[in-house]
């Protein structure tokens, strides 16, 4: 429990928030920028009007963009990656890794040949 000392203010924690989150926006962005230009023709990627660079006319009208389907079901499957990656992925990491003492026992050993050979 921290004491009243070092407990933060309110206001210092809403600063503090949304910083964190402008800044990861600002990290996030130049990944998200470079996903959805790999998407679009290069028609599109380089026009002059930033309006066309967001919208794709051309790729759509090519038929060459993501669908509304297509993009849902991308964010479907990266919702189902995430979850599995925090709730099943551990336990088999947990149930096919070694025993801790075993790996440490190996390393002692390994490690007293290398040092005592010079």
């Amino acid at each position: 429990m921290a004491s009243k000392a070092t407990a933060q203010p309110l206001s210092l924690k809403i600063a503090s928030g949304a910083f964190l989150a402008f800044w990861c926006v600002l990290a996030a962005f130049p990944i998200a920028w470079i996903a959805v230009m790999s998407v679009k023709s290069p028609r599109d990627a380089f026009a002059a009007s930033a309006w066309d660079v967001i919208t794709g006319p051309v790729t759509r009208d090519s038929g060459n963009g993501l669908s509304f389907i297509d993009i849902a079901l991308g964010l479907t499957f990266l919702f189902f990656a995430v979850r599995w990656a925090f709730t099943r992925l551990p336990r088999m990491v947990e149930q096919f890794s070694p025993p801790v003492s075993l790996c440490l026992d190996g390393l002692s050993d390994r490690l007293c040949t290398v040092f005592c050979s010079f």
